[in-house]
């Protein structure tokens, strides 16, 4: 075809597109509809103003509904069943439509609509596919406990107030997709059974998916949570963040599920992974996130991955923060001792590796305070031993309440073991002196054919051990007990 032949046809087109425009609305009375729906007749009524409200309620009804591109004020069809197409694409509804337990047999179609005051579809069975996909709800819209067994689409559009759908089913794939809800979103306890799509969709307000279940791949990527994102107690199959924005806390407390993708996503409030269950590692590659708390079990067992190491570390010292202000201070001792060992395998200096590497040993940078009770009680055994082997018998130990095994020696009878029990009382008696904060240190044994100046120096070098970890002790305590 001629190129000058396709530019007229175009200019044709616009020019009868424009004429069509600027025809008159037709003006059709609401009464008139229902006679005809009542008595089966068929219609259309395109760019049409229906006068008055329109009451098709509790009606089993077998023609076809077309008003599309029209003015209505109150559509009543409470407790209906459709049983043929019904659409209203295109039309605006000044008054409510309130379409309550109503029946829908075949196709739905309120793509475009514009809904000024309530639009309630409450406990409706769509049993096949459905389209409000460019729609406008200026007022609140409620689909709870609705059916939805084939194809829902709901994208595109825009609800200013209160979105509500509340315990419903969707059997087959569910597109909410660029999607705006300037109000609370409420899909509590909602079942997704296929696919859904919240691709590019915006929550200025709380988004609500609490203990919810998606059976199939759940896409919210690029969405923008202005409000709190709450999905406690849901249930994935696989989800996806990609590139999301929560502006608000992110709640995926008690959440399950097998895969999660939150790569590119900003967590600006508090991120809750709280008693979560995942079948995978958790990716935090190229995530922001500002505010984290998650169990210290999936933390410590690598649920969580990161790009790089100071990001793990980083994440250590923000959960330790929020432990601490959660009164979880067993979960902050851990982190922070984790921490330290996260720093320690990065160390280049020899001189700090050492150092520190001896301060993770002994008493665990102060958060295990177990530890030099530990050391105390291998020492103490040790050189319960040493003084046994230097041949200790029946060392002058100064007044009887020092003596630990009184007890047990005199019920031990004769031989090594009351030597040796002896030799171990001993030892803990020198051990505690250390400090003399427990008890008194006892005389230094004279043993015969053993050097003094040897007992000397492992009757001091005991006492040193025991003022060291005594020292260590305190330390660990008042991090960890004393706060």
């Amino acid at each position: 075809m001629h190129p000058w032949a396709l530019v007229l046809m175009a200019l044709f087109l616009m020019v009868a597109s424009a004429q069509c425009s600027n025809e008159p609305m037709q003006t059709v009375s609401a009464d008139e509809i229902r006679g005809q729906i009542v008595n089966g007749e068929p219609f259309w009524y395109d760019r049409a103003i229906i006068e008055g409200d329109l009451n098709i309620s509790n009606l089993n009804i077998d023609t076809p509904i077309h008003i599309t591109n029209s003015v209505m004020n109150w559509l009543d069809a409470e407790n209906s069943t459709f049983n043929k197409n019904v659409d209203f694409s295109g039309t605006t509804f000044h008054g409510s439509a309130i379409l309550d337990n109503s029946r829908f047999n075949e196709d739905v179609d309120f793509s475009n609509t514009v809904f000024d005051r309530l639009a309630y579809f409450y406990m409706c069975n769509f049993n096949n596919r459905v389209a409000f996909e460019n729609s406008t709800m200026h007022d609140e819209a409620s689909f709870f406990g609705s059916t939805f067994w084939h194809g829902a689409n709901f994208g595109k559009s825009c609800f200013f107030d209160k979105f509500n759908i509340h315990r419903s089913i969707f059997y087959e794939h569910a597109s909410f997709s660029s999607t705006t809800f300037n109000r609370t979103a409420d899909f509590r306890w909602t079942r997704f059974n296929s696919y859904a799509d919240f691709d590019q969709s915006r929550f200025r307000n709380l988004a609500d998916f609490g203990w919810s279940l998606f059976l199939k791949y759940a896409i919210f990527k690029s969405c923008n949570f202005e409000g709190v994102a709450d999905f406690t107690g849901s249930n994935f199959d696989s989800w996806s963040f990609e590139r999301a924005n929560f502006n608000g806390d992110a709640i995926f407390q008690q959440c399950r599920f097998d895969s999660i993708y939150l790569a590119e996503s900003n967590f600006n409030g508090e991120a809750n992974f709280r008693n979560i269950h995942s079948n995978n590692t958790i990716g935090l590659w190229t995530t922001r996130i500002d505010d984290f708390i998650a169990d210290w079990s999936d933390v410590k067992g690598d649920l969580f991955s990161f790009d790089t190491r100071e990001d793990k570390k980083e994440i250590y010292r923000k959960l330790k923060i929020k432990y601490e202000a959660n009164g979880l201070y067993n979960f902050a001792d851990e982190c922070a001792y984790q921490l330290k060992v996260t720093e320690l395998e990065d160390e280049k200096d020899p001189i700090y590796y050492i150092f520190n590497f001896s301060s993770r040993v002994l008493y665990g940078w102060g958060y295990k305070p177990l530890y030099p009770v530990v050391w105390s009680a291998a020492i103490i055994i040790l050189f319960g031993i040493l003084w046994h082997i230097l041949g200790l018998n029946k060392p002058n130990l100064g007044p009887e309440e020092y003596n630990f095994a009184t007890y047990w020696t005199s019920k031990a009878g004769s031989g090594g073991i009351k030597r040796y029990l002896q030799a171990l009382s001993f030892s803990a008696n020198v051990f505690l002196s250390g400090t003399k904060f427990f008890v008194d240190p006892p005389d230094i044994p004279k043993m015969h054919e053993r050097s003094m100046s040897l007992i000397k120096c492992a009757f001091t070098l005991e006492r040193i051990l025991g003022a060291l970890f005594s020292i260590l002790l305190l330390l660990a305590l008042s991090k960890t007990i004393i706060r």
